[in-house]
């Protein structure tokens, strides 16, 4: 869970409520949203151990829908869509009741 806890950490640190990640020529292009403004905090190359890494996490995460940031637990809504032919996803992120995280 390393890389996706070090995206979903950035994507809080920059007050994002959500994230998505979509491939862009070769890479898997990673925006933070706070709104309907998004700004690309990571790229990471398509088909790389890392990206593989990445979705892997992605699939283990959204049965469970929590990952614990630091001291924090962190809601997670993953939801997947088609872009151009290729799958990519939504993650919204919500802190838990019991954690006062942002």
């Amino acid at each position: 869970m390393d890389i996706l806890k070090g995206i979903i950490r950035k994507a809080i640190n920059s007050n994002a409520e959500s994230l998505t990640i979509e491939y862009r020529d070769g890479f898997e292009e990673i925006a933070a949203y706070s709104g309907n403004v998004g700004v690309t905090i990571e790229t990471i190359t398509s088909n790389s151990k890392e990206s593989e890494s990445l979705f892997e996490e992605i699939k283990k995460i959204s049965r469970t829908k929590r990952i614990q940031i630091d001291e924090h637990e962190v809601l997670l809504e993953i939801s997947s869509y088609d872009s151009f032919g290729e799958t990519a996803y939504e993650i919204r992120i919500a802190r838990s009741p019991v954690d006062n995280i942002y």
